[in-house]
């Protein structure tokens, strides 16, 4: 006889002691608390660190400037002239945007020339920026000064320059504005008050009041306090104002750069950030009883009654789910737990047999598809040739009623007769019976006559094509099958730009390949479908998809003929901006065609394998993090770019770790061709 599931637990819940869940709630109660007050802290340094780990990361950018100015790699700045120094200094500072002046000095500290021409002639050699610089060393500032020249608060960044012996010949300092510095510090911290101060305590910047900045030093006492800290905070009352917590965040670098020891200090009212913590203990004691009582009783007896089930259950779902359909529990509770193991197995069983089934239609359905298309096409011919013969009163002059008729007819039916020829082309990849004619020839006068023609395709629009190609070489190549694919991405180019719009059509050698691309100025493409942009009939949701229709076979095809080629094909695009298609073709072309799939292919598969790599590279947090990834920004190149980018600047991982997750991203969708919203494959190697 079963014992209902329900009775069972009810008996286990009248046998916990009330006493013992009085005291755990009480427990609980305080850690909650305490841990609130610990997050407030937390959150408040995290903010502050991540602040200065943006300051960090813009003065390493100001110390690989001057670097990139000192190199012996950099002529200009090397062996040209005062006046063609200059001019390369003015370009880049408007390419930075980030420095306030340049000068250039002699070996004796003397400033020989300046971009903005300020107090040329002066003798700046005992500035502290000038000696380093002046020995070979690059020179960065660790404390603003007023600078002459400028009128401002300003860092020096120096170094020296060579000649083409290496030998110094002059010095060039980079006055960087503190000011640019100020407003990453405070954008967004509007509830706090901040302070950024210097190892000697001197306040760089502060939000309370400018009259201290590079005049005064923070209160020693409370920096002793806080340098004393261990995590929570230090609540501090300064004469004036009402009890605050302190927190700080201490400059570590980025990369070679290794700060300056800088601090920056965030404070806010106590009263203002404890304020949920006072409520939360009030609304934990009203209700913590309930809450652990109903977890202990769950707990307890999930555990020791229902977790040897579920564990099977949880082991078999797994070896499913890596397709081993002949999987079974054995469960023997004499209850519903039962009867689920019972119903898992029998739909495993009808799983099982629908997985043979369906490897024999995926084989069925390639030869049904050419079948089917060839005799559909069959009838086509003569209907087309019968309506043309109709079109031109061959059997006798039509009314305009007739007329408009007999055209819709003949219009309907050339484009049936298309749609049969994609799925025609469709079951000529997949089957690997795609046709290629190598002839050794240059696809230059094969891409400008294309473009060509295509300026003749909706002239309405008015788009104008420009081409931009580089050498091509002569290779053995199926020119009709090239032209086939940049012709449809263009054809969608056109489609989706808008009128007056610019479509770019490129293509140049790289390395042992053929590297094609097609710019539109489109709206570009949304994230959600940018990861099935290549899936056969579908067609993103717009008005332009709307307006021009189609069966949403061309860009399959195109991967098919690409991959049959062992070319690769993807897209960069973000909404808004357009869209950029590429493609490569090997200088070598593969006359042994293997089957591709593009029919049917699944979406899922790549996910999967994705997901279970996050979890053998992250752990158990791997699955949450490929799940958050996905609602969050989808699961696009671009987005995993992103996310690889982010584990190496927060060191989540070890650099070779990191490394090689990219590797294994990259190598995945390379094997699926899905590279959408990523167009060069080395992107992922060099964030990592």
């Amino acid at each position: 006889m079963k014992t209902s599931l329900n009775l069972r637990i009810s008996a286990a819940m009248l046998a916990l002691i009330f006493f013992s869940i009085l005291a755990i709630s009480a427990i609980s109660i305080n850690e909650l608390s305490s841990s609130a007050r610990a997050s407030v802290s937390s959150t408040m340094r995290q903010e502050a660190q991540a602040r200065l780990n943006i300051v960090d990361r813009l003065l390493f950018e100001r110390v690989a400037d001057i670097e990139s100015l000192t190199t012996g790699y950099n002529t200009v700045m090397s062996q040209g002239s005062i006046g063609e120094k200059l001019d390369y200094l003015r370009a880049f500072e408007d390419r930075r945007q980030v420095y306030g002046s340049s000068s250039i000095y002699d070996l004796n500290g003397i400033k020989i020339a300046d971009t903005r021409g300020l107090l040329v002639g002066v003798d700046q050699s005992m500035d502290p920026f000038f000696a380093p610089a002046a020995r070979g060393e690059i020179y960065s500032g660790t404390i603003p000064v007023n600078s002459r020249a400028l009128g401002v608060p300003v860092l020096h960044f120096s170094g020296p320059l060579r000649d083409a012996n290496g030998t110094i010949t002059s010095v060039v300092l980079a006055r960087f504005p503190i000011s640019k510095l100020n407003e990453l510090v405070a954008a967004g911290l509007d509830a706090y008050d901040v302070d950024l101060v210097a190892p000697d305590g001197l306040i760089i910047f502060s939000s309370k009041d400018t009259d201290e900045i590079l005049k005064e030093k923070f209160d020693p006492q409370l920096l002793q306090r806080l340098a004393a800290d261990k995590g929570e905070g230090v609540v501090y009352t300064r004469p004036g104002t009402q009890e605050m917590l302190y927190v700080f965040a201490t400059e570590q670098g980025f990369l070679d750069y290794k700060g300056h020891g800088w601090k920056l200090i965030l404070a806010a009212p106590t009263s203002q950030v404890f304020s949920h913590v006072n409520s939360l203990e009030l609304n934990l004691v009203l209700l913590s009883l309930l809450i652990l009582a109903i977890s202990v009783v769950f707990g307890l007896f999930i555990s020791g009654e229902i977790s040897k089930p579920l564990i099977q259950l949880h082991n078999a779902t797994e070896e499913v789910e890596k397709g081993n359909y002949s999987a079974r529990v054995d469960i023997r509770t004499g209850d519903e737990i039962e009867d689920l193991g019972n119903a898992f197995n029998r739909m495993i069983g009808r799983l099982e047999k629908v997985e043979i089934e369906h490897k024999q239609l995926d084989n069925a359905k390639t030869e049904f598809m050419s079948i089917t298309s060839h005799e559909l096409r069959s009838p086509i011919t003569p209907m087309r040739a019968q309506l043309q013969m109709l079109q031109a009163n061959y059997f006798g002059k039509l009314s305009r009623a007739q007329a408009d008729s007999i055209d819709i007819v003949l219009r309907n039916t050339e484009r049936l007769d298309r749609i049969i020829m994609d799925f025609l082309e469709i079951s000529r990849i997949e089957a690997a019976r795609l046709k290629f004619t190598f002839v050794k020839t240059s696809l230059q006068p094969h891409i400008l006559r294309l473009a060509e023609e295509m300026k003749g395709f909706m002239p309405e629009k008015k788009v104008r094509i420009v081409t931009r190609l580089g050498k091509l070489p002569a290779m053995e190549v199926d020119p009709d099958r090239a032209m086939q694919v940049l012709r449809n991405l263009t054809n969608n180019a056109i489609k989706f730009s808008p009128e007056n719009g610019i479509v770019e059509i490129s293509a140049k050698q790289e390395s042992d390949y053929i590297l094609f691309g097609v710019k539109d100025s489109g709206t570009g493409i949304s994230i959600a479908d940018q990861q099935k942009i290549f899936e056969p009939f579908f067609q993103a949701e717009s008005a332009m998809s709307r307006k021009f229709g189609g069966t949403g076979l061309g860009l399959a095809i195109c991967k098919g003929i690409v991959l049959s080629q062992k070319g690769k094909i993807w897209f960069e695009s973000t909404p808004g901006k357009g869209t950029t298609f590429h493609f490569t073709i090997p200088l070598k072309p593969t006359r042994n065609i293997e089957k591709v799939v593009v029919l049917f292919s699944r979406r899922q598969d790549v996910d999967e394998k994705l997901r279970a790599l996050f979890v053998d590279m992250l752990g158990p947090l791997g699955e949450n993090e490929f799940n958050t990834l996905k609602a969050q920004k989808g699961i696009s190149y671009e987005s995993l770019v992103d996310y690889v980018g982010g584990l190496r600047a927060k060191k989540i991982l070890p650099q070779r770790y990191v490394w090689l997750f990219a590797q294994q991203i990259d190598y995945i969708l390379e094997k699926s061709g899905g590279k959408a919203g990523g167009g060069n494959s080395q992107t992922l190697k060099k964030q990592a």
